[in-house]
């Protein structure tokens, strides 16, 4: 496989290969795809992984190598949409085709299929690693997946959360203390995780749009700060106050594809860039230097640096100036 590199100012460290090319015998087709379209991105103690809807990208912060994954790398699907990183250091990436990819931290690859029926393939939107337990959003609800059991594999399906329409499509879900939260088109819906029937609509609680201060917008992401939910909407950031009462914080009605909490600093990625908010404020970095601003993913390594994941625009790191 063959990457290049291209160093736009400062602030995009890396704007990964347009085409990458996987290389066959002579005489074979050669397979292409197109990796700048970024669909989200996250971190471990020595990489920097990028979702896109033409595979896997892999930054080495410690070497600088850049290593692309794809359906002949051991990938169950390279039309990425979900990823995360458990607590052993493993990832976790989740795309078009029900297809769920470990790739464990010893570099082995292995791939679990979501069944939910026997003919279609559901989407996996959102990934949420909780110890021993992935939590995994799809078109149809939510699905629990056991990471160490025989190998990995998933247990239960949860496809009516309470009010919520059945089979909603969940695009983010958490966990905060011992409740599950899974955010959808319609609303919220929250369960403790060890309740004995999660099957059971009843013993979900939801809270839809519009409804206590939470307004019409679609729900895209969600974070903890301290253990108060934090919901990123096509229309701003929205927390859940002690009252069971939602407070806009802003930034503005702009899509908040996704969030971060870093160091008492909130970090949201906007279709108008990255913002981060500190001591109630809002400010937005930089952007003079990137492809576009249309950022659907933020993430912080190790060393505290912010990595953004760009709609056609690639991954890039702030360097705290551009």
């Amino acid at each position: 496989m063959k990457l290049m590199k291209t160093k736009i100012s400062l602030t995009v460290l890396i704007m990964l290969v347009l085409i990458t090319s996987l290389w066959a015998a002579i005489g074979d087709w050669h397979n292409y795809t197109y990796s700048d379209d970024s669909q989200g991105i996250a971190c471990d103690s020595s990489h920097v992984w990028c979702i896109t809807s033409g595979g896997l990208i892999s930054y080495n912060s410690l070497t600088g190598d850049l290593t692309k994954y794809l359906n002949s790398d051991g990938l169950g699907d390279i039309d990425l949409k979900s990823i995360t990183v458990d607590s052993a250091g493993s990832i976790f990436v989740g795309g078009s085709n029900a297809a769920l990819t470990k790739i464990a931290a010893d570099g082995t690859i292995s791939v679990e299929e979501f069944v939910y029926t026997n003919e279609t393939k559901y989407q996996i939107l959102s990934l949420h690693a909780d110890g021993e337990i992935l939590w995994v959003g799809t078109e149809i609800g939510v699905a629990k997946f056991l990471i160490y059991h025989n190998g990995g594999e998933f247990q239960e399906v949860y496809a009516d959360l309470g009010d919520l329409p059945s089979e909603m499509a969940v695009r983010a879900i958490l966990t905060i203390g011992n409740y599950l939260w899974a955010g959808t088109d319609s609303g919220l819906a929250y369960i403790e995780k060890d309740n004995a029937l999660p099957q059971n609509p009843d013993n979900w609680t939801t809270i839809t749009r519009d409804e206590n201060g939470l307004t019409n917008s679609l729900i895209k992401s969600m974070v903890a700060v301290s253990d108060t939910l934090m919901v990123g909407t096509t229309g701003g950031v929205f927390q859940l106050g002690s009252d069971s009462l939602w407070d806009y914080i802003g930034p503005s009605a702009i899509t908040i594809f996704d969030l971060e909490y870093f160091n008492g600093i909130l970090y949201a990625a906007t279709s108008s860039g990255i913002y981060q908010r500190s001591a109630g404020v809002w400010s937005l970095l930089p952007t003079d230097s990137l492809i576009t601003d249309d950022a659907v993913g933020v993430a912080i390594d190790s060393s505290g640096n912010i990595w953004g994941a760009f709609d056609k625009g690639a991954l890039g790191k702030y360097d705290s100036s551009y």
